[in-house]
């Protein structure tokens, strides 16, 4: 392209006969405006049109000192080799301009959501050295290489370069796994339909969903020649607009594919009877209800999903109905949840920091060039892994801020809400994070507290539990002085989580983890038994080996800080009747008091006095005559309420692990209230979160300044608590439940049990929602 005419002179000082190689010459040659107000750039994909003055400026590098802060060069080491001999001339066209497409075949480049953008179009030339300032800058711009021609990418030599800089909008692939959609949402929807307890979806462990996101703000695109058939491909974020990046803003998430979204829903109600609606869901697919032969499965369909219809006609407006309230419910919480893992993921990539870095042939590099300058990173990456892997377009280098070796393993953007993958037997994290943008109204900041997560794992031989407390604050949108940084401008959210590995599940396990689904509102009274037979068919009967039992609830980022003032009135109202739901099973059901146990009504029914007197004690440890008075009192409360024999199991009179085998002899101590209480202070335990969440709302209430040593010592004053226990974490999640029955405005919080076991050497995941 010659630009001979629209580009400005060179200054008469430099006409004068100066080698590229002159090392006494600055590096900044001149800097100019355009000699034309509007410039056009075309070529085969391609076309804009600048409507404003542009600016020119040109630079010699013929020393690596001449780098100075220039980005480009971090991602060509090898440039340094063409000193001494060689030098660079490098050109910067920049511009407000407005994207315009000419023609029926030229895509539209985005630059971003304005229309005045402003742009940089780089070009680096080699030029010899002996060769004139004068006659390489004419022959540069007679024939201006920019990176939006294929022919001019090309056509570089070795060590040349091409790059811009502009708003636009980077395509990403974010996955987010099947299992994961239902084990978090599952509980969700199936509330939402009245149909708690009744979900269990069996997936593939490996199955989920792509979708394309596109997230807008400021990249650089550099393409460099390294060598006679090789081209480095960088792009990287800049970060001049992402004061637009505040929690999903900027940040637009494709719809899932209609086919998915249908399997989904399908996979939905087939996990409440899959004999039922498999063939129901088959036929509406194919035709109609009208003409299904067994009514049957429409008459159980309609009791199960709590329809009263006369015919299958009726039933089938219904059913279809609700597949739509589902349909919706799933896809707003699929694509809620990739929007925040995005924007999450994006967020830590550091201004200047590379988001995609690869080599490829020339061949390859004019393949795939319209994606490479059109940020389309989702094509690139699908290309990638579309080919065997002797036969990849390219090599890539990273991607994100991950390395080739974990791309390899989670390429796209992988979330996980719900299921924690850790293993240490103690482990601790507390990090904070700090994002800093600059654009044209000076420096703006928001500060994260991610990871606050404590983890506490117990083993048992082959078998190992572990118990997890996260408590995060995240910062949603950005601030742009001190003085605005306060507490009430974070989100808060919790989560709990309990997962057993089992090497062989005993009757015993089984039924405690079900006992665990029944205590946080996973599965109704009702289920429990259809729910343990359900777990014997589809999982215990396929491997009854090393499966991992996982039981989790989540209180999503602004969702907790509702439930945060009324930690303040619990103590006495709403403490006792949670902390005698959450009284572990005890699994005599030959006997029938101790059937109590094993129900949550009865035993909020015939507990809760006893906690209500227990935390107005005085008494401040669990000493041994303490604990004395605590079985006798306990055991004369459900003595006088008819429950002769839970009242002597309680005070320790009966020995009832004779029942037992050999084998579990004593295995059922620990579900003693007696045990529970013993070396554990509930009582100070309670108080100490009551006082901790107290503060954090007085702080929030009262605008108080960020102080980060403050907010972390409050974050890991919760995780240092006591609650990582059996009974103890049990009774947090019941707690947070009733609290969000029974106080202020309701919040949606996530909770599942999934089982993930091997099946023909497939990891499945079992989901009961």
């Amino acid at each position: 392209m010659d630009l001979s005419d629209l580009l400005p002179s060179l200054p008469p000082t430099l006409n004068n006969d100066y080698d590229v190689c002159d090392q006494q010459i600055a590096p900044d040659l001149f800097s100019q405006k355009a000699v034309s107000p509007k410039l056009a750039f075309s070529s085969e994909d391609f076309m804009f049109n600048a409507e404003a003055e542009a600016s020119f400026s040109l630079k010699l590098f013929n020393d690596a000192n001449d780098h100075g802060k220039e980005k480009i060069f971090e991602h060509w080491p090898g440039v340094k080799d063409l000193y001494p001999g060689h030098a660079l001339l490098g050109y910067s066209l920049k511009g407000k301009i407005k994207a315009s497409a000419s023609g029926a075949a030229l895509e539209k480049f985005e630059f971003g959501l304005d229309a005045d953008q402003i742009f940089d179009v780089q070009a680096f030339r080699v030029h010899s050295c002996g060769e004139k300032i004068e006659e390489a800058y004419t022959a540069d711009v007679s024939k201006f290489r920019h990176i939006f021609s294929k022919d001019d990418v090309r056509d570089l030599q070795v060590n040349e370069a091409l790059a811009y800089e502009a708003a636009g909008q980077l395509e990403l692939s974010a996955s987010v796994k099947v299992s994961d959609v239902f084990s978090g949402t599952a509980s969700v929807v199936a509330g939402f339909l009245d149909l708690n307890g009744k979900i269990q979806v069996k997936v593939d462990a490996s199955a989920s969903i792509t979708l394309n996101v596109k997230i807008e703000d400021d990249f650089s695109v550099v393409i460099v020649k390294l060598g006679e058939d090789h081209y480095k491909v960088v792009i990287n974020k800049i970060i001049k607009r992402s004061n637009r990046l505040g929690l999903k803003a900027g940040i637009e998430v494709g719809a899932v594919q209609n086919d998915q979204l249908e399997e989904l829903v399908d996979q939905f109600f087939e996990g409440i009877d899959e004999k039922v609606f498999e063939p129901i869901n088959e036929k509406i697919k194919n035709s109609s209800l009208s003409d299904l032969l067994d009514n049957e499965w429409v008459e159980q369909a309609a009791y199960l999903l709590g329809l009263d219809l006369p015919s299958p006609g009726d039933f089938e407006e219904a059913y279809l109905e609700k597949r739509s309230k589902v349909r919706e419910k799933l896809l707003e919480i699929i694509e809620t949840k990739v929007a925040l893992g995005v924007a999450y993921e994006y967020s830590i990539v550091k201004t200047n920091e590379t988001i995609f870095e690869a080599s490829f042939t020339q061949a390859k590099i004019v393949e795939f060039h319209k994606d490479i300058v059109g940020l389309k990173v989702n094509r690139l990456i699908d290309a990638y892994l579309g080919s065997p892997s002797a036969e990849r377009p390219f090599t890539l280098e990273k991607y994100l801020k991950r390395d080739l070796e974990e791309v390899s393993r989670s390429i796209g953007i992988s979330l996980s809400f719900g299921n924690f993958k850790l293993s240490s037997a103690v482990l601790k994290e507390f990090t904070q994070e700090q994002v800093r943008i600059v654009d044209d109204t000076g420096e703006k900041f928001r500060v994260n507290q991610y990871n606050n997560k404590v983890t506490k794992t117990y083993r048992h031989g082959k078998n190992k539990d572990e118990y997890v407390l996260a408590f995060d604050s995240s910062m949603p949108h950005f601030v742009s002085s001190e003085s605005q940084l306060t507490l009430d401008k974070f989100d808060f959210d919790l989560s709990l989580s309990f997962e057993m590995t089992e090497n062989r599940t005993s009757d015993k396990e089984l039924r405690d983890i079900v006992d665990w689904a029944l205590t946080w509102d996973i599965i109704p009274q009702s289920r429990v038994k259809p729910t343990i037979e359900a777990i014997r068919t589809n999982v215990l009967g396929v491997d009854s080996r090393g499966i991992k039992y996982h039981c989790f609830l989540k209180i999503p980022a602004g969702e907790f800080d509702i439930l945060i003032p009324y930690f303040k009135n619990v103590k006495n109202t709403i403490v006792p009747s949670a902390l005698a739901a959450s009284v572990l099973q005890v699994d005599y059901d030959n006997i029938a008091d101790f059937r109590t146990r094993q129900d949550i009504d009865l035993r909020r029914e015939y507990y809760t006095a006893f906690w209500v007197n227990y935390i107005n004690q005085n008494d401040t440890l669990p000493t041994d005559g303490f604990l004395r008075n605590v079985a006798d009192a306990l055991s004369n409360e459900l003595y006088d309420k008819g429950l002769k024999d839970l009242s002597k199991y309680e005070s320790g009179e009966g020995n009832y692990d004779r029942l037992f085998d050999r084998h579990q002899k004593g295995s059922y101590n620990s579900s003693k209230v007696v045990e529970i209480l013993k070396g554990n202070d509930i009582r100070r335990e309670i108080e100490g979160l009551i006082r901790d969440m107290d503060k954090i709302n007085t702080a929030i209430m009262a605008n108080e300044h960020y102080d980060k040593r403050k907010v972390r010592k409050a974050l890991k004053r919760i995780g240092d608590t006591s609650f990582l226990k059996d009974f103890n974490l049990r009774f947090f999640g019941r707690l947070l439940l009733d609290m969000n029955t029974y106080m202020g405005e309701e919040v949606n919080i996530e909770r599942g049990l999934n089982l993930t076991y091997q099946q023909d050497g497939e990891e499945k995941v079992y989901v009961i929602a």
